[in-house]
């Protein structure tokens, strides 16, 4: 037996109502108890394509799924200096291995900095800045 608590879109199984793991004063109060039908819809189930466990009238049910936030260039810019940043895969590294060997003189920087520039595109390309 499993209850459902809309206020925290939340089930608790009657056990831990029995066993004392909640104590009363902490058992949500709008806590009811599923029917097998509606348990074996809504608990430990994915909801369907689009659909978010919501509630209706104190029992769960599969709500419409709000829209996806837009985000920011802030953020994009954000996600491509970590990226840029990164010491194993990040462009920047590449940039500055080639512009160390080019000062010392070492043969191989070209293609050193030619990854470095494919790389910091392919950054570019993976994270673009948001349509307004």
């Amino acid at each position: 037996m499993i209850y459902f608590s809309a206020s925290s879109l939340s089930f608790y199984p009657k056990a831990w109502k029995d066993d004392g793991s909640y104590a009363e004063d902490k058992w949500p109060a709008d806590a009811v108890l599923l029917s097998n039908f509606l348990a074996d819809i809504y608990w430990r189930k994915t909801p369907p394509q689009g659909k978010i466990l919501g509630s209706k009238d104190g029992r769960p049910a599969w709500v419409d799924a709000p829209p996806p936030r837009q985000i920011t260039s802030q953020e994009i810019e954000n996600i491509r200096r970590r990226e840029y940043a990164d010491p194993i895969l990040g462009s920047d590294r590449m940039f500055s291995e080639s512009t160390r060997m080019q000062i010392m003189g070492e043969t191989g920087y070209e293609e050193v900095r030619a990854r470095a520039i494919a790389r910091f595109e392919e950054i570019k390309a993976k994270y673009p800045w948001p349509s307004k």
